[in-house]
Order: C-alpha cells, then sequence, then structure tokens
C-alpha cells in the first residue's frame, strides 16, 4: 500500500502487478512484463512509482500515474524471495 493509503498494488501467478485505487475499489492500471513470478514488490516514497522484482531476474521501476516502465535491470541471479524496499531517493535495496 502507498504512504498515504491510497493505492494498493496486487500481483498474481500469471505475472502480473495490478495497482488499484483504494477508495473506489477501481484497477488503475496492470503492470505486464515480467516472465516468472513476483516476488516482491515496493512503492517508492511519494507514491509515483513501484519497484518489482520477478525470479525471471528482473527489477522493473513503474510509474504508478500511467504504468509505462521507467527502468527494467536484468540481474544474473533469480529473484526468489528477497524482500523489496525502496529509499525515498526511489533507490531499490534488498533487505
Amino acid at each position: 500500500m502507498s504512504s498515504d493509503g491510497q493505492l494498493l498494488l496486487t500481483v498474481t501467478t500469471n505475472h502480473i502487478a495490478s495497482l488499484w485505487d483504494v477508495g473506489t475499489a477501481t484497477c488503475l492500471c496492470t503492470l505486464e512484463g515480467h516472465k516468472d513470478s513476483i516476488t516482491g514488490a515496493a512503492f517508492d516514497g511519494g507514491g509515483f512509482h513501484v519497484a518489482t522484482c520477478s525470479k525471471d531476474s528482473t527489477l522493473r521501476y513503474w510509474s504508478t500515474l500511467s504504468g509505462a516502465i521507467h527502468l527494467n535491470v536484468h540481474f544474473p541471479y533469480r529473484c526468489d524471495s528477497r524482500p523489496l524496499a525502496l529509499a525515498h531517493s526511489g533507490v531499490a535495496n534488498w533487505l
């Protein structure tokens, strides 16, 4: 959930994340592109971006306003079950 409590991010077993407006229970956009299970997700401090990581060895940084991918990083290892957190600067950190 975003820090202001207005947005909720859900992930499904079909490699898709969805961004929801909590007040209206409306799906604002779907975040598609991962090729394997999403294993972590986090909002940035302002709620304008969300990061997702996946077993497909990618971390993706998405706009919550448009659903567009702003960054796609491929790692040389699988992101199986690493909790994900974003610093206020927007930098992703593995916990």
